[in-house]
């Protein structure tokens, strides 16, 4: 027997909410099932959880835009510097630098091994070193500047690593914040959507189960069961007719999983009905409502997705 299940993903929590807010405000006002003070609440916390997610997506992006940028000229300052204590240690064995000269960089007389940064924190450090070494060691009398790379090249890379370690951590903290906000709003949503189930199944009371659920779900309301039913994929290009890895949502929950080679599975405990969203950057989104009351625990899904252009 079909029991009923409450979401617990953001993505489950937000079809939901949105299911019940359009299906409760499409009924006339004295002819609603939700009370005037829930009705109410309902459309304020899934408005604001609404736009919390969506700020939380775009501060995502941003975030990650940030990290890729700073792990490049990550790379770049590393690869600067770690040519510049080879060339040196090249210099060196020809005649032109000073072995003694190191400890300036805070590196033993005798070290010629090569450079190995491998974190931020030692990528900063070697930068300070690097720089200052080198000051200290144009002070000295006779000394030849390094070449291939400057110590102003060098210096421009930290400098771009600086920067870019900065902006990325404002901008951490901003997708952190972002996600505060939707963690918040889940304490709110979770209640609410408790009392839309809970003033629903008093309503609808007196029916019987099947059409009780039918009736529910109509606000989005999910129901589990204790059989686990499995769901196969096989996602392709409508035109082509080659495969694409798109990624398949299932709505009632928010289980997703990617497909590859265009082929996903899914297992879940989703009862009467499960709605799945494929989605991929290049092609148009499609959903698709699966009936579960056939019986069968296998469904085999193919879903031909149409190309943007």
């Amino acid at each position: 027997m079909p029991y009923q299940d409450l979401p617990s993903s953001d993505a489950a929590r937000m079809r939901m909410g949105t299911k019940a807010k359009i299906k409760n405000n499409s009924i006339i006002i004295g002819d609603r099932v939700l009370t005037p003070a829930l009705g109410t609440r309902l459309d304020i916390i899934v408005s604001k959880f609404g736009n919390d997610m969506e700020a939380r997506g775009f501060a995502f992006n941003a975030e990650v835009t940030a990290k890729n940028e700073k792990d490049a000229a990550f790379d770049k300052n590393v690869m600067f510097m770690v040519d510049f204590i080879e060339v040196f240690n090249r210099g060196v064995k020809r005649g032109k630098y000073l072995a003694a000269d190191r400890v300036l960089y805070l590196i033993p007389e005798s070290d010629t091994n090569e450079l190995v940064i491998t974190t931020e924190e030692n990528a900063t450090l070697w930068g300070d070193r690097i720089k200052l070494g080198e000051i200290a060691r144009m002070a000295l009398p006779g000394r030849v500047a390094m070449s291939n790379p400057t110590i102003d090249e060098v210096n421009t890379t930290t400098l771009e690593y600086a920067n870019k370690l900065i902006a990325h951590s404002n901008i951490m903290q901003d997708y952190i914040d972002a996600q505060l906000l939707v963690k918040g709003d889940c304490t709110e949503m979770d209640i609410v959507l408790e009392k839309v189930a809970g003033q629903l199944h008093t309503n609808y009371s007196e029916l019987d189960a099947p059409t009780r659920r039918r009736y529910m779900r109509q606000y989005g309301v999910p129901f589990s069961s204790k059989i686990s039913l499995t769901f196969n994929f096989l996602i392709t290009n409508s035109i082509t007719h080659t495969t694409v890895d798109g990624t398949v949502l299932l709505e009632e929950t928010g289980l997703e999983r990617v497909a590859i080679h265009g082929m996903a599975q899914m297992v879940s405990i989703v009862a009467d009905e499960a709605t799945f969203l494929i989605t991929h950057p290049d092609f148009h989104n499609q959903e698709i409502v699966e009936d579960l009351t056939t019986g069968v625990t296998t469904f085999d899904i193919n879903v031909a997705l149409v190309p943007l252009i």
